[in-house]
């Protein structure tokens, strides 16, 4: 393990505001401003960081953590996993995936909450999720060009 950006760094981790992708399993940690990760192909772990954040996960079943800001998130193909928890802000997903070969999930487990504590709307052919007596500014996610009636448990991570 060595230190990167002032982050404690495992082997093939890249730390900065604009990586670059490989074709390779990377784990992608931005930093504290607005950053432009990119996966590439491979099975990548990608952190936003603090900042509004444009992350794309690229080719692979890649686990994409927005964190805190306001951030655009796009999985592209694989089964990708989005992971959420308290105050990480109001969040896109573009290209959210519910079909074979690409069935993206939404993990809200790290607000130790169940399905029943989720709100899901559609607005003008988008899908908003909220949870239940949260704040705003504190959790929404917002699912670019996917209609709320394809959402089903097998979507969400709890």
């Amino acid at each position: 393990m060595s230190k990167v950006g002032g982050y404690l760094a495992m082997p093939n981790t890249i730390c900065s505001g604009h990586p670059t992708k490989s074709g390779r399993a990377n784990i992608i940690i931005g930093n504290n401003w607005s950053n432009k990760l990119d996966g590439g192909a491979g099975n990548d772990i990608i952190y936003g960081g603090e900042g509004g954040d444009l992350i794309f996960g690229g080719i692979g079943n890649d686990m994409i953590y927005g964190q805190v800001g306001s951030d655009i998130l796009t999985g592209g193909a694989g089964n990708d996993i989005f992971v959420f928890a308290w105050g990480d802000g109001q969040d896109t997903i573009k290209g959210f995936g519910d079909k074979v070969g690409n069935q993206d999930s939404i993990d809200l487990s790290g607000f130790t909450i169940s399905s029943k504590d989720i709100s899901i709307e559609s607005s003008g052919g988008n899908t908003i999720i909220g949870i239940e007596g949260v704040n705003n500014l504190d959790f929404q996610l917002t699912l670019i060009g996917v209609k709320a009636s394809t959402l089903d448990a097998g979507d969400f991570i709890f």
